[in-house]
């Protein structure tokens, strides 16, 4: 193509040609200068030609190195990653293999002090006096209180979850709420005392106090859900002014009895202190059912009771189940010393319970979705203090009850938290 300044010098050439010889000297000159013009253009295609290939090869070096120092970094991430994840498996490893060696570590009843010991079961009993890092771990390892820990912490997860991820806006639910809220304490609590209460003497004494005051906790918000949602409406109103005194006074009750039979007797126990357990917290279970039977066999349930009365009938049926394999030791009673590590009463009765609290909450929420315009229309309104305020004052409670049966004990116990009298050398 021809550029301006060519175009320039041809017009200016047929101009000359057009004009007298004597002015045509200037032809030739006029003729070097479009050559000149034309190798210019030709040097400077070039010079930019070579220019882009140059840089072509610049960026393609660039991106070569780039890649390569890629590659370095990706291997060099991926050594450092495996490197990592065999550091990690080999502690895993490690700690697997350590917390494998604790089982061996497990003590017969006849190298246990008595206070530890329980019918029927020889083996599995971790040694006392440990950090209490050691019982933590023993979470993961194999003896006699394993399979009672782990049930109830599933059965705080449970709990947990299901008061995370209901609805609970309606105020007149708040009462399955507040029982959610003791079952899980009642979990927590039991879990932790099994697996913990083997340190010492005082420690063992101290978590089953802590225990029994779960148990009368759930039993009270147990009682309250129960009777709120599912009582007749001529039961309920005649019982609404009194209802959580009286529910109170039973938990608070089952708390003191309990905590009495723990710290008065000694093995081997008497039957007094197994009644003293079991009755006051049979009695507030028994008025938490009461509705139930007043529903059933005096105001003759609808088609919507009776939807829910399986769900009852099984959380009825796996409480008197439990509670017999536990009160009666069955059936290690009749196979001493092979059902150490699994299938003991206690067991069987950690996971009844499990199965109580489940069964239980399940009927009542069939209650109140079922009836939940019956409810609103013949119960006061829950508010925060009637469900959760007297949550508070029974924690409370129990923490005072528990540090005064504290402090009335621990004079018998020496700095590592062992009897003083029957201290055992190991």
């Amino acid at each position: 193509m021809e550029t301006v300044g060519q175009k320039a010098i041809l017009n200016e050439l047929f101009k000359r040609l057009t004009e007298p010889a004597k002015s045509r000297i200037k032809l030739y000159q006029i003729a070097i200068l479009i050559y000149m013009d034309q190798i210019l253009n030709l040097v400077i295609n070039k010079f930019m030609f070579f220019r882009v290939k140059i840089e072509e090869k610049k960026s393609n070096l660039s991106l070569s190195k780039m890649r390569q120092s890629q590659i370095k970094l990706d291997i060099l991430s991926k050594e450092r990653i495996q490197q990592s994840l065999d550091l990690v498996h080999a502690k895993a490893r490690k700690s697997f293999v350590d917390l494998q060696k604790m089982h061996e570590n497990c003590k017969s009843h006849q190298e246990t002090p008595e206070l530890f010991c329980e019918p029927y079961i020889h083996n599995g009993f971790r040694p006392i006096n440990q950090p209490y890092s050691y019982y933590a771990l023993s979470l993961f390892t194999k003896h006699n209180e394993t399979i009672n820990a782990w049930s109830h912490y599933l059965g705080a997860m449970y709990t947990l979850y299901l008061a995370f991820t209901m609805d609970f806006s309606d105020h007149f639910s708040w009462p399955l709420l507040s029982c959610l809220i003791t079952a899980t304490i009642m979990f927590i609590s039991s879990a932790t005392a099994h697996l913990m209460h083997q340190k010492s003497h005082l420690c063992h004494m101290t978590c089953f106090l802590c225990d029994f005051g779960g148990i009368s906790f759930n039993g009270y918000g147990a009682a309250f859900m129960q009777t709120f949602i599912c009582s007749p409406v001529w039961y309920y109103k005649n019982l609404e002014p009194y209802l959580l005194p009286i529910i109170g006074l039973q938990s608070a009750l089952c708390c003191l009895l309990n905590s009495i039979a723990q710290t008065k007797y000694k093995r081997p126990y008497p039957p007094i202190k197994r009644f003293l357990q079991f009755a006051p917290c049979g009695l507030l279970w028994l008025f938490a059912i009461l509705p139930l039977f007043l529903n059933f066999f005096i105001d003759s349930p609808g088609e919507n009771l009776k939807i829910s009365y399986a769900l009852h009938f099984c959380h009825i049926f796996t409480f008197l189940l439990g509670a017999a394999f536990f009160a009666l030791d069955f059936p290690q009673r009749f196979f001493p010393g092979r059902l150490d590590f699994f299938g003991q009463g206690h067991n069987i009765f950690h996971v009844c319970i499990f199965f109580v609290v489940y069964f239980q909450f399940k009927a009542c929420y069939t209650d109140f979705v079922n009836n939940r315009d019956i409810i609103k229309s013949t119960r006061q309104e829950p508010n925060v203090y009637m469900c959760f305020g007297s949550l508070i004052l029974l924690v409370s409670y129990y923490f005072y009850m528990i540090r005064s049966f504290y402090n009335m004990i621990k004079h018998n116990f020496d700095a590592e938290g062992n009897l003083i009298m029957t201290k055992k050398t190991k």
